[in-house]
């Protein structure tokens, strides 16, 4: 159940572009695993099988140090993933939706590449401006006017929490799939 687990998690995150489908599969699995685990662990501890108990614990420290800040594992399998899905990049990108823009004197681009999802979409953006990094109120207008072909107010104002940066000019948006685009 240790290593279902932690297989279903962190594969999860590997295939999120490579097979989005069988991810969140993996995901969905996961948190069954992770459920299993929580009930034995309470199990061990009222049986006081110690050395059961450390092992299960471990494992749910391992499955929510993300949670806990430390994410840099994560992030990399996620940009492995993704960079394989997008090999090569000038081939990927010519299938992205893009626009480009002039900001403070420079040439910019923004564009949509692909969205996908069962119960949140995830949209992986191109932006040369790396403005889906910056706060809202940093945000250019031409950006946002650029954006809007995208998203929505909505979820441009409130992208901050929403945005991952996944590599390069590279980023992922998480909306809701009620959620209107511009």
């Amino acid at each position: 159940m240790i290593i279902l687990t932690l297989i279903s998690l962190y594969a999860s995150v590997f295939l999120t572009y490579l097979w989005w489908e069988l991810s969140e599969w993996l995901a969905d699995q996961a948190i069954i695993c992770l459920l299993a685990i929580v009930a034995s662990l309470l199990s061990s501890l009222v049986r006081r099988r110690w050395k059961r108990s450390a092992a299960l614990f471990a494992t749910l420290v391992i499955a929510f140090l993300p949670a806990l800040g430390v994410s840099g594992h994560v992030d990399w399998l996620c940009a492995l993933g993704f960079r394989i899905h997008a090999e090569p990049i000038e081939h990927y990108l010519a299938g992205c939706q893009l626009i480009e823009f002039i900001e403070k004197g420079a040439k910019q681009t923004v564009g949509e590449c692909e969205s996908h999802g069962l119960y949140h979409s995830h949209t992986v953006i191109y932006d040369t401006s790396a403005e889906l990094r910056h706060p809202v109120s940093h945000r250019t207008p031409e950006w946002r006017r650029a954006m809007s072909e995208f998203f929505s107010e909505e979820v441009l104002d409130s992208s901050e929490g929403r945005t991952r940066h996944i590599f390069g000019n590279f980023y992922d948006v998480a909306t809701r799939l009620a959620e209107e685009r511009g």
